[in-house]
């Protein structure tokens, strides 16, 4: 149950997005997020996120959820505190983190978590990276690597392009990549926050031919998929 408080000073606003709808409320003076904020996924209808702004900073507990409504994260970001992690993220045993200046894939307390509900990053990547209409023109498909790092202080940095095919996707990466600079809570090895390393995939092909690759929490993977257009003459 949500309870939702209105005030004179403050406006309601609703915001549609490709994937979630944002319910949240305005200071009608500055305009600044102030009050109730809710997250819906537009096609489940379940409720992703809940939480309270403060002069467009986040208050309070913010409560975080998977598809389905099971709660995924629960953070106070008044006390910088975690209250609930699940199990998805408590299970994760093994992460790449930097080991005397060396990262090395290794055993961690905890791996770097992203403060948002279960499949954001993805969401937001895929939602700010398409196929540049020069790769379907030239009927081109392959692989971009990229590799990036979530510092011991909780900030994404080192965004580093290891194979491209595409400096359009690259662009597209490093605007995508600015959205994702909030609130990480950093990888823990041996009681110590430590810089975590996680490997970026982005796997381009035509007609749905995608090769498949495994999945791992230090390895992202985005399939980006165009369709040929194909002239038939009688």
């Amino acid at each position: 149950l949500v309870m939702v408080t209105y005030s004179q000073n403050r406006k309601t606003v609703k915001k549609h997005e490709l994937s979630i709808t944002e319910h949240y409320q305005i200071d009608k003076k500055t305009k600044q997020k102030d009050g109730l904020y809710v997250r819906i996924h537009n096609l489940s209808n379940d409720t992703l996120a809940v939480g309270n702004y403060t002069n467009d900073l986040k208050t309070g507990n913010w409560r975080y959820f998977s598809l389905g409504g099971a709660p995924y994260i629960t953070y106070d970001y008044s006390t910088d505190s975690i209250h609930f992690l699940a199990d998805t993220i408590t299970s994760v045993k093994q992460f790449i983190v930097k080991i005397d200046s060396t990262f090395i894939l290794t055993d961690v307390d905890r791996a770097p978590v992203y403060t948002g509900d279960y499949q954001e990053v993805y969401r937001i990547l895929t939602e700010n990276i398409s196929v540049p209409r020069t790769i379907a023109e030239n009927n081109k498909t392959g692989n971009c690597y990229y590799t990036f790092t979530i510092s011991k202080d909780g900030k994404v940095k080192d965004l580093t392009t290891n194979k491209s095919i595409s400096k359009e996707i690259d662009k597209q990466i490093t605007e995508a990549f600015t959205k994702l600079n909030h609130k990480w809570l950093p990888a823990i090895c041996n009681g110590k926050a430590v810089d975590a390393q996680i490997n970026l995939l982005v796997n381009i092909s035509n007609n749905n031919q995608a090769k498949k690759h495994d999945e791992k929490p230090y390895f992202y993977i985005l399939y980006l998929v165009y369709y040929s257009t194909v002239n038939i003459r009688y």
